[in-house]
């Protein structure tokens, strides 16, 4: 319980909050890039997920937040400093629709979807416990000897004994990650139906602790309470009543990510290479925004990495550094290079976007994967679709001019 943790042995000190937060995704992508060594998936996978956490838990959750609270023209999702302002408000039903909407996007195997649960309770365990220092989501006041007093600063008032609904929360969680993990080791649920248990789990929990906490109930419950009802009674039916709707949709992306897979495309560009490019480019938008404020710094960034490589093929750092931007296969981006452009926050915003070059040999960030694009040396860059097409093994040519 103490909201600001001193730099030793500067007199700063950040929010214990920010740092636990931080220390969720690293917690997730460092139990994400466990899981997918040991089934033998490739590592980028492990970064896609943890940028879906993030992006879930920052963005989604402050937007959610924004919006029940009638007050979205904030835009505080994309302020920094305002992006986590909405703290875990939704973020574990919208990380999870997002790992599902990745997970069909990017033609993940339905393991996937059991290994980014099992890593979403453990990154929820470690922000919760950044609640319980800020002081945030605290408890009614009680007289119990179990009561837990906050200190001055804190978000919670301070000085009065109050339910640890905090401590229950972060208990229940990482009550939850160690029987989800245990389950997925020892493969005792059915793939892809993990994510279904989590939200049983969370929900019966996060529903009987909530009532230690001190907010309006209408009827008898609190608007909290209302949600984690349907969602127990939802994951329920799934499992015992109607357990069909999920299992199609646990088969169809077994399915989809088991489909003959499109020839292996070269390395791309050396990751200094990459990082030089993107360097020159962010500089470019940066001196705008200290320039002229950040409304034409915006505009430059639509021009720098959307219409110029529409137009030119690369951005100006691309150039600078002898890289393009193709579509798959070696053919021109043309739309897909807008696409690009417009998907590049999400590579920005989720951090672990832009690391997903360390790990994939064809230096592919986040937005890259989503808008079908890849970066190449412009050497390279010569051969068309067609001479992918003619030089791919028997069998593959209906995938490449898919």
């Amino acid at each position: 319980m103490h909201p600001w943790i001193g730099l030793w042995p500067s007199a700063y000190a950040v929010r214990a909050y920010d740092v636990l937060y931080a220390l969720s995704a690293l917690c997730f992508a460092a139990m994400a890039l466990r899981l997918t060594r040991r089934q033998g998936l490739p590592a980028p996978l492990a970064m896609d997920l943890s940028a879906a956490y993030v992006l879930a838990m920052t963005v989604g959750a402050t937007l959610a937040y924004d919006l029940v609270y009638r007050q979205p023209w904030s835009l505080r999702a994309f302020r920094l400093g305002g992006v986590i302002e909405g703290g875990l408000y939704g973020g574990p039903a919208i990380a999870l629709a997002l790992i599902v909407a990745l997970a069909a996007s990017m033609r993940w195997p339905v393991s996937a979807l059991d290994m980014g649960t099992v890593c979403l309770a453990l990154g929820l365990t470690v922000a919760k416990l950044g609640c319980l220092m800020h002081g945030c989501c605290y408890g009614r006041p009680t007289g119990s000897p179990w009561a837990m007093v906050f200190p001055p600063g804190s978000y919670a008032p301070a000085g009065v004994p109050l339910v640890p609904t905090q401590a229950l929360d972060a208990a229940l969680l990482a009550a939850t990650a160690l029987v989800l993990g245990i389950a997925h080791l020892r493969q005792r649920a059915r793939p892809g139906w993990l994510a279904v248990w989590f939200v049983l789990l969370f929900c019966a929990g996060r529903f009987v602790t909530e009532f230690g906490r001190d907010e309006a109930r209408s009827p008898g419950l609190t608007m909290a309470q209302w949600a984690l009802l349907a969602g127990l009674l939802g994951a329920a039916g799934l499992l015992s009543v109607a357990p069909a709707p999920w299992a199609r949709l646990a088969a169809w992306l077994d399915a989809r990510s088991t489909r003959r897979a499109a020839p292996v495309e070269p390395r791309g560009p050396r990751l200094l290479v990459r990082a030089g490019a993107s360097a020159v480019d962010a500089a470019l938008v940066a001196i705008w925004a200290v320039a002229a404020g950040p409304l034409l710094a915006c505009v430059v960034a639509g021009i720098v990495f959307g219409l110029a490589p529409l137009a030119m093929g690369a951005t100006p750092g691309m150039r600078v550094f002898g890289l393009r931007v193709v579509a798959e296969f070696g053919a021109r981006p043309r739309g897909r290079a807008l696409l690009r452009g417009a998907l590049l926050p999400l590579s920005v915003l989720s951090l672990f976007g832009c690391l997903r070059p360390l790990f994939d040999p064809q230096r592919r960030a986040l937005h890259d994967v989503l808008s079908g694009t890849r970066v190449v040396p412009a050497a390279g860059a010569s051969r068309s679709r067609s001479e992918d097409a003619d030089s791919a093994p028997a069998g593959m040519t209906e995938v490449v001019r898919g």
